[in-house]
This record gives C-alpha cells, structure tokens and sequence, in this order.
C-alpha cells in the first residue's frame, strides 16, 4: 500500500488527531499515516494526550503534548505540513470543544503558513452554530481538504458555501494489512463482539443483547463462545463486563468468554466466525478479515459505513427489539464488500499528502 520512496527531501510533518488516548481505531489510522510519512523520508511530530506512549508506539516519531503550546508553536516553526486527522475529529456531539481545539490548531498553523492537509476525516454531526462556524473557518484555511464518506463531503460544501470542494475518499485504515489469521477452531463457533459506554447502550439494552446472544443458535456441532474486544479499555470496558455478567447469568455460566485487549485485536478479528460491533473501526476491520457481521450504530458515521457496504445492523437502542432469527440470518451471510475500490479511494488521501508535500 506504501509508495516508493522519492528522491527529493525529507520534509517535517506535525500530526494532530486523537492520538495517544489508547484508541486502537485512532492508533491504527496513525500507523497507516506514519508509515507512509517514514516511507517517503519525512520526519514527524505527533501531537499526542501521551508522548512518551506514542514514541514507544512509533519509533523515530518525536511525540509532544497536545495541549503544550510552546512546543506546539516550536514545532510548527520547523514544519513543511500540518496533517489534521483522520477520524471523527470535527462533531459536536459533546460540545464544541472539539472543533475549538481542532479547529484553533488548524488556524495555528496557517498563521505559521504551514500548508494545512484535512486528511481522510468524517465530519459531523454538527448541530451548534458556533461548532459549524468554527469547522467552516478552519476549512477555508486548507490547502487540500479529504474525506471519508458523502455525507461528509455534503456537509463540508454546505458549511463552506460550496467554496471548499472535498475530495471524497475512504477511512485510512482500509489501507492496513492485516497479519495471517489461524484459522477459525472447527469445534467452536467464536462470536466478537465490541461494545463502548454510550447513553443509548442503557441496563435494559445490555440484558437484551445477552438474551439475544444467549438464544443464538450455535452451527450443528459446534460450541458457542463470545471474545469480548476492548478498543478502548476506559470506554469499552464496562459495557462488556456488564454483558459477560449478563451471559453467565442467564446461561447458568455455561457460555465462555474471552477477553482481547487492543494489542491482540489485529491477530485475532480474523478467527472469529461472526462480529457484532458497535465501534466503527470494528467493523472495518471485521470486513477486512472478510467476518460477517451485524453493526450496532450508535454514531451517523457507523450509519453511512454499513449503508455504503450493504450490511446489516440497527441502531443500538433498538437492539430490544432485535430477534435470534434476524442476527442469525445476518451472520449466516458472507460479507463482500468492494475492498479493492474502498482501498482505492483510501490511497486517494496519501496522494493528496504527498502531493502538498511536494512527493509525487
């Protein structure tokens, strides 16, 4: 997936997302970034919630605190770009702190006149006046701007007033290949499942989804088993441990469950037989894995992914009223979305880098 290295020079690039927050979906996109910058000779400045995790994490990357604006601006003193993204930095779901932040970085560095990359990013929701004015300032302010579905694209031309046009490309992290999977245990029939605290993931929904899951036949001769994927071990934490609690209960502890810790995630998505997730990149990397699936949304942006690729899922409020018989149905079916073009479009965003890096 990485370009040949060129021969011109190296250039620094500082990086800003949500990184150093033990995020494996942010992590991943990071490392498809970092690769490709190291590839091409570029040296990198992460601007991380955890310094000394993300240099451990990246070799040879320089990681200073987010929130450290002298090293900030000593940074961008020193840069060639600014990359902001990927993710789902700009939504106001929770305020508009986040626009604030991303956006006064953005501004940051084009009075640095650092050449501003919006990379790969999904944009929204933004509800509050003041969020959609501070992403559309911040916008205006970018030499290249990339994003990671329609609908964002729609939302970046109608905050702008159509003067910012969207490149329209895919989530980075379809560029990431996954390692060899063993294959699955012929004995058992192995369930993922990702869950994340959320308000609409309530008590009364958690004791559903362990109803369903205890109800869900099992292929003839095979024994059911749930591994329980923790992207974000603060966030996702308690839901799961409320769901296995739920499990041994209403099974009489006759259901096994296996925690996986990030770490281990990328090796094992692929051994699973069938995913139930509620994190986006959970469900990207069960499509890579080629796993059937059922997504639980609780995000647009989990919307538009499952629409865009055809696959079934609810939102998670309505997981209640979810029967054995439709999951079962759903995870009987082989998922085949086009990979080649989601990769395809995904590469489009390291075009567009190297291209404001002056690379291609």
């Amino acid at each position: 997936m990485i370009m040949p290295p060129p021969t011109n020079p190296a250039a620094h690039v500082v990086l800003s997302g949500y990184y150093g927050f033990n995020n494996l979906g942010d992590d991943l996109i990071l490392q498809v970034l970092v690769q490709t910058l190291q590839a091409h000779g570029c040296t990198v400045t992460v601007l991380s919630q955890d310094p000394a995790l993300s240099e451990a994490q990246w070799p040879g990357v320089q990681a200073i605190s987010r929130t450290h604006l002298p090293g900030i601006l000593k940074a961008l003193r020193h840069a060639d770009a600014f990359v902001s993204g990927g993710g789902g930095l700009f939504q106001d779901i929770t305020g508009p702190a986040s626009p604030l932040y991303y956006g006064g970085l953005i501004h940051l560095a084009a009075l640095h006149r650092v050449p501003v990359i919006f990379w790969g990013q999904g944009v929204g929701p933004l509800s509050h006046p003041l969020a959609r004015w501070l992403t559309a300032t911040a916008l205006k302010r970018c030499a290249a701007v990339t994003v990671r579905d329609e609908a964002s694209a729609r939302l970046v031309e109608t905050l702008t007033q159509n003067t910012v046009l969207p490149e329209v490309t895919a989530d980075p992290v379809w560029l990431l290949d996954l390692p060899p999977a063993l294959p699955p245990d012929p004995a058992c029939w192995t369930l993922g499942i990702s869950l994340r605290t959320w308000p609409d993931l309530s008590a009364q929904a958690l004791e559903a989804l362990a109803s369903l899951l205890v109800q869900l036949p099992a292929p003839e001769g095979r024994v059911k088993r749930f591994w329980l994927f923790a992207f974000q071990e603060n966030e996702d934490r308690p839901p799961l441990q409320a769901l296995e609690q739920h499990l041994h209960a209403q099974s009489n502890g006759a259901l096994s469950c296996r925690w996986v810790a990030p770490a281990e995630i990328l090796d094992t998505v692929g051994q699973c037989d069938g995913f139930i997730g509620m994190r986006f990149h959970s469900l990207v990397l069960a499509l890579l894995a080629q796993v059937p699936l059922y997504g639980l949304s609780y995000d647009p942006k989990v919307d538009t992914l499952l629409h865009t690729l055809q696959q079934p899922g609810c939102p998670i409020g309505e997981v209640t009223a979810l029967s054995p018989e439709v999951l079962s149905q759903a995870l009987a079916q082989e998922p085949s979305p086009a990979l080649s073009e989601l990769q395809t479009k995904a590469s489009r965003n390291v075009i567009r880098l190297l291209a404001v890096l002056g690379k291609t």
